[in-house]
């Protein structure tokens, strides 16, 4: 019966792991899955007896993981300074194996959706008066009420008298740049898609992709700068199909890395606002991984919601733990709590995202308390009141299910002690460190 490509990974790492633990002819591993699911492996050995190894080697691979085992066995250590570079990299790019960490990595190749793999220490830009911090809204299933809290904080900011930018890149299903307006006839017909479309060819002006909401009723005596994702008509898909969203090699080469410093330079927010797509995006992938200073992370209680949410809490905890990273920072948000007897609700999420945020997030505590590093997250922080399992509660409201321009909600999603909780929990944020 043919494996299944889970099956034939596992088999072919239990198979590579025997051999390494029963022979010293071997010093390290690398096990590399290409972007076609085929395995191949790289070896380092100082042995002269390492011929027959692997060959056995070989054989037990082609036994175990057809039709995924590639036969193809490298070996480093040559002459070849070329390829040696090249076996280097891959040593160095693999992620430590859990039961042989100091003699065998893992590598996977990928297609496409690189954010979620290729982690280049972000977010866009350090900090300063300049430079405002980048907040990204993410939530694994839809229907959570992503936009509308996203909305919340802009309103809230810009009664601050904060000026206030909003990017929708929700480029398949878009809404908050619609959402966000006093004057649905001010909308642009261009917006982010058609910017990632013509910036290339040559100088644009960023205030051509842009509508402004100024009215005191949503905005305050603040200012929010809002940038759709485009016009939703015949044209759209086809300019969504020409998109490259994936990563460049380096983040400052990437098209919607250069509009926020566009945004940046010509508008000077206070904030920038980021509507993500929902899944495992390419979009969520890039601006999780490589543009933002925070997460805002909604969820709710359903185990389908959890099971997105503890990979990206892994993703943005453990794997940056791992690379010798700091944890990316994020704010949970517990949303559609039900109104009536929210109580168990919340318990029960409460419960989880501890667990889930001990597992995946936190560091473990070093034994000398001085030598506690203020940017990572440890387990001995999770009393603090900023610590990122502690969540943000906000029951389902029918109001906002369900009206016709946003003016008619703006003073209650700006007067919502639960909305404020997450506004203040977002500015404290950047008011103070660990």
């Amino acid at each position: 019966m043919r494996l299944h490509i889970d099956e034939a990974r596992g088999a072919a790492l239990e198979t590579i792991r025997a051999t390494l633990r029963s022979t010293g002819a071997i010093r390290r591993a690398v096990f590399l899955e290409d972007i076609f699911s085929r395995f191949r492996l790289i070896l380092w050995s100082d042995s002269p007896d390492l011929e027959p190894v692997v060959d056995e080697l070989n054989r037990r691979l082609k036994e175990r993981a057809a039709p995924n085992w590639s036969d193809e066995i490298w070996i480093g250590g040559g002459r070849n300074l070329a390829d040696e570079d090249i076996y280097e990299r891959a040593w160095t790019e693999g992620r430590p194996d859990d039961d042989l960490p100091e003699r065998l990595r893992v590598l996977d190749r990928h297609r496409s959706r690189r954010g979620w793999f290729e982690l280049e220490g972000g977010p866009l830009w350090k900090l300063s008066p300049e430079h405002p911090p980048i907040i990204t809204f993410y939530s694994f299933k839809g229907g959570v009420g992503r936009s509308t809290i996203l909305a919340a904080v802009a309103i809230q900011l810009a009664h601050e008298g904060k000026r206030i930018a909003v990017l929708d890149m929700d480029l398949d299903a878009p809404g908050v740049g619609r959402l966000l307006t006093d004057d649905p006839t001010a909308i642009p017909a261009w917006g982010i898609i058609d910017y990632l479309l013509e910036a290339p060819l040559g100088p644009v002006d960023v205030t051509d992709y842009l509508h402004r909401c100024t009215s005191a009723e949503i905005a305050g005596s603040g200012e929010i700068i809002v940038f759709p994702a485009g016009t939703i008509n015949q044209r759209y898909p086809e300019k969504l199909s020409r998109i490259d969203l994936d990563l460049p090699l380096t983040i400052q080469d990437h098209g919607f890395a250069s509009m926020l410093d566009a945004v940046r330079e010509h508008l000077s927010p206070d904030f920038i606002l980021i509507d993500a797509r929902s899944g495992l995006s390419d979009v969520a992938g890039l601006v999780l991984a490589e543009i933002s200073h925070l997460a805002v992370l909604i969820g709710t209680g359903s185990d389908q919601s959890w099971q997105g949410l503890t990979y990206v809490i892994h993703r943005m905890g453990a794997e940056h733990l791992h690379r010798e990273l700091p944890q990316q920072d994020c704010v949970l948000v517990q949303a559609m709590i039900p109104e009536v007897e929210p109580a168990p609700a919340r318990t029960a999420f409460q419960g989880r995202a501890l667990d889930v945020f001990s597992e995946e997030y936190y560091a473990p505590d070093p034994e000398d308390p001085d030598e506690y590093d203020d940017q990572v997250w440890y387990i001995g922080d999770q009393d603090d009141e900023l610590a990122p399992h502690r969540e943000v509660s906000i029951t389902y409201k029918p109001k906002l299910a369900f009206y016709h321009e946003l003016r008619d909600v703006a003073e209650t999603l700006n007067r919502d002690t639960e909305y404020r909780a997450l506004t203040e929990k977002i500015t404290v944020k950047f008011r103070r460190t660990k």
